[in-house]
């Protein structure tokens, strides 16, 4: 059977940057216990979604080329530098080898997406839903790739407790509220629709069919993100909110986009694409729950 390159190498790296992440940490993963082996995997699943989106651009350079701002000379050279430095991003995540300046780096260029893309996207048609999605979404990733880079590596929740307060996680804890605020909003204002972030365009995304009373766990997931999004504007519960944002999103990629993508294994756009953003999302959430241990009331600067 034929697989396109379009459909194989964003697969490939995926599952490139799991196997890394799985083989360096496995040391780590033994001795987790609990929750503790979700912060473990928090930069594997960050770097899982960002070799595929890495994928997608050096496979399809001309098509991403088009969401490069106009004013921007040799566009398609600019999409595979992106790609490039989302794989490079990626194998130092699940690598391990200068992961705090790969999640640096990763957000800040993430972060400069949502100011010179998406935000005048959004300037020039306010209305369009689907450009608040991408500017909150880009925003969101980007804060909480600083803030992991500002932490250190989450796998040891335990450790560097003694690091002072980082404007960054404080900016990180804002950005997030605000924008995991608003899709749950918009999740419950469309329960039926699959939870997580909403649809960008094409076909609306809804649970798998084997998953009983949608509009319940449509409510549900809202509610969840609602509240913590309230959470993460205190640093009392900040690194609680995170922590329950990061579980139920780790939930949501495995029961929901994970099925969604089976079905449509050969639809990047539709399928992997989703599975990739929402394990960045999970990750992100996981190492911003770490980086609020240093900011939580009573944490001694070193």
């Amino acid at each position: 059977m034929h697989i396109s390159p379009q459909v194989f190498w964003p697969y490939f790296a995926g599952g490139a940057a799991a196997c890394i992440g799985l083989v360096r940490k496995r040391s780590a993963l033994r001795h987790a216990r609990g929750l503790g082996v979700l912060f473990v995997l928090a930069p594997v699943f960050i770097a899982i979604g960002m070799a595929i989106f890495g994928g997608d651009h050096l496979v399809a350079p001309k098509t991403v080329a088009f969401v490069v701002p106009k004013w921007m000379p040799w566009r398609e050279f600019w999409a595979i530098f992106v790609g490039l430095a989302l794989e490079a991003a990626a194998l130092g995540l699940s690598s391990g080898i200068q992961a705090t300046l790969a999640a640096r780096l990763l957000g800040g260029m993430i972060f400069c997406f949502a100011l010179l893309v998406f935000a005048p996207l959004w300037l020039s048609a306010p209305a369009n839903s689907v450009f608040v999605v991408l500017l909150l979404r880009d925003t969101m990733l980007g804060w909480s790739f600083m803030a992991f880079a500002a932490r250190g590596s989450p796998a040891d929740p335990t450790a560097n407790l003694r690091r002072p307060p980082s404007a960054v996680v404080d900016v990180a804890r804002f950005v997030c509220a605000v924008g995991i605020g608003t899709y749950g909003v918009m999740q419950l204002m469309h329960p039926l629709t699959a939870p997580g972030f909403p649809p960008e365009g094409g076909s609306v995304k809804v649970l798998p069919g084997w998953m009983p009373w949608h509009s319940l766990w449509g409510c549900l997931s809202g509610a969840i993100f609602a509240l913590c999004a309230l959470g993460l504007l205190s640093r009392r519960t900040a690194r609680g909110s995170a922590m329950v944002l990061g579980v139920t999103m780790v939930v949501i990629t495995l029961a929901v986009y994970v099925p969604l993508t089976t079905a449509k294994a050969a639809d990047i756009d539709e399928g992997l694409n989703y599975v990739a953003i929402h394990f960045a999302l999970a990750g992100a959430m996981l190492g911003l729950s770490a980086a609020c241990r240093n900011t939580a009331p009573g944490a001694k600067a070193g």
